[in-house]
């Protein structure tokens, strides 16, 4: 699958909010920027860790997609642009920590064609075991099973990786807006990126040797 191969549009795109948590700011924004999305509520990440993974599986390869996750603030603007835009692979960035560059590789807005979707198998992210290479999970989730909350965005990006997608084509960068509001902030959290591969992982600090804090190459 080209990198550079575009199609037409996304006017199939269909807009998934996935939440657990309650966060009136994104919710009120998800009502006004995305009035026809579908909210999909997951399990608690304490008690269904995989719930996430589990609910994307059972819409991937049904049409173009767009996740919104709950803590991310939708601006009136990013729903059109994702719907007329040929990208495979396009975000909106959003920040993670005070301190740090926007990150482009989580899932927080994210849209997937649906011909990307066709040409990555989800069951391959499905069964990925994140104790391989890595992409090692030290949260004890369950990732030998099927991928936990925290990793699905890391193996998604590693199987695009595979299709010889390095990069998603960032709409704040290229309509020169800000970054997303994000109601996180990570600052002092456990956010760490594989110098390999710019793949980042939640991880403990005791497992930290070797990794750097950021988003290497990010504008």
């Amino acid at each position: 699958m080209p990198a550079d191969y575009d199609l037409t549009d996304c006017s199939d795109l269909r807009v998934y909010y996935f939440w657990t948590e309650e966060f009136p700011e994104s919710q009120k924004a998800i009502r006004k920027g995305a009035p026809d999305a579908e909210w999909v509520r997951t399990g608690h990440i304490d008690a269904l860790p995989m719930d996430y993974a589990i609910k994307v599986r059972e819409r991937w390869g049904r049409t173009s997609m767009l996740f919104v996750e709950q803590d991310i603030v939708l601006r009136k603007e990013v729903v059109p642009s994702m719907r007329k835009c040929g990208k495979d692979w396009c975000v909106y960035r959003y920040p993670v920590a005070s301190n740090e560059a926007p990150l482009r590789f989580g899932l927080g807005c994210t849209k997937f064609s649906l011909r990307l979707q066709q040409a990555l198998d989800y069951d391959r992210v499905f069964r990925h075991n994140t104790t391989i290479g890595n992409l090692g999970c030290k949260c004890n989730l369950y990732c030998d099973v099927c991928p936990c909350y925290r990793h699905q965005d890391t193996i998604i990006r590693h199987e695009l990786l595979m299709l010889g997608l390095r990069e998603p084509h960032c709409h704040d960068v290229e309509e020169k807006s800000p970054p997303l509001k994000h109601l996180h902030d990570y600052e002092n959290g456990p956010m760490l990126i594989d110098d390999r591969g710019g793949l980042y992982r939640w991880t403990t600090p005791a497992s930290a040797a070797g990794f750097r804090t950021g988003a290497p190459g990010a504008e």
